[in-house]
């Protein structure tokens, strides 16, 4: 079973995604808020269940033009 949730704020220290996170098909949630993470995986778009991503107040000024293909999510 995976999870539906990430949460890696500042406290994770973070800053580049796992490239196998585009592999987490049940993932719903992910906050990247407050991390030093600069670039989303470019299949980042592969996440259909993804319904918030939160990249406030992080590293990421641009994102992959695969994101953009799906509606019915959030984006702060």
């Amino acid at each position: 079973m995976q999870a539906n949730s990430r949460a890696l704020t500042n406290r994770s220290g973070i800053s580049k995604l796992p490239d196998d996170i585009v592999n987490c098909f049940n993932l719903k949630y992910l906050n990247l808020r407050s991390t030093k993470v600069k670039e989303l995986p470019e299949d980042i778009g592969k996440l259909s269940n993804l319904e918030m991503l939160n990249i406030s107040n992080s590293k990421i000024r641009l994102l992959p033009v695969g994101i953009l293909n799906y509606r019915g999510y959030a984006i702060s």
